[in-house]
């Protein structure tokens, strides 16, 4: 189940439009639950995937080595699994772009 919902969380960042925030909080739901979370890109090409099961109120963390690897805890419970390594790249590439759009955004506050 949970590798499920991690690849449909990783796929709603795509989804979404690049924004200047430096970090985006993402609503999302899979496998009949709500999430609440946040990405970011950490280290050497990982992402961080961070939020609440909003049903449950359970806490998560999660990182995603650049093959797919997931390891971390959910509430109290820790795992690890493998997502696809085309939903990881897609989910980056997305977050790059989102890091791009937010130093646009501060070099052209910074130029007025």
């Amino acid at each position: 189940m949970l590798r499920i919902v991690t690849a449909a969380l990783l796929a709603l960042i795509v989804a979404e439009p690049a924004s200047s925030a430096p970090l985006q909080v993402y609503d999302g739901s899979a496998d009949g639950h709500r999430y609440n979370y946040t990405v970011e890109a950490v280290g050497k090409n990982f992402l961080r995937l961070s939020g609440t099961m909003l049903d449950s109120g359970q806490g998560f963390v999660l990182l995603v080595s650049p093959d797919g690897e997931v390891t971390g805890n959910f509430g109290y419970s820790p795992v690890a699994f493998k997502v696809s390594k085309t939903t990881r790249d897609k989910a980056a590439a997305a977050i790059a772009a989102q890091a791009i759009a937010a130093e646009g955004e501060t070099l052209t506050t910074a130029s007025r």
